[in-house]
């Protein structure tokens, strides 16, 4: 039962984050709150595959969108030549932003309670 309430909630997740990008036109939107949903629909998705037992997984996924905001802070990102390959550079971004650490946090604990398993 918990892989269909975390294929819904992943559903719901990737309509609100296709319309941040697509049809809204408001920047605090289409970046940071997308980064938020984005991590909610990532973290979900790997429910689907690990439903219980993984409680870690929200501080997994948390800490890979901080790493890659390191490696943009550090300029590592530029100096391995990765900003070269055209799916990585619209992945990843141009530059280091302080405030997408926290959606990446607001995200994953946002993730925690809706996974949440005394919910129903």
């Amino acid at each position: 039962m918990n892989r269909v309430k975390y294929l819904v909630v992943s559903i719901v997740f990737l309509g609100v984050d296709y319309y941040l990008r697509k049809i809204s036109t408001d920047k605090f939107l289409n970046k940071y709150v997308f980064v938020a949903c984005a991590t909610i629909t990532i973290i979900m998705m790997l429910r689907i595959l690990f439903p219980d037992g993984f409680v870690l997984l929200p501080v997994i996924v948390c800490g890979a969108g901080w790493f890659v905001e390191a490696l943009k802070f550090f300029n590592l990102f530029y100096k391995a030549k990765l900003h070269k390959i055209p799916f990585l550079k619209s992945v990843v971004g141009k530059k280091f932003d302080v405030k997408l650490l926290l959606a990446y946090a607001i995200g994953a604990a946002i993730a925690v309670v809706l996974s949440r398993s005394d919910e129903y």
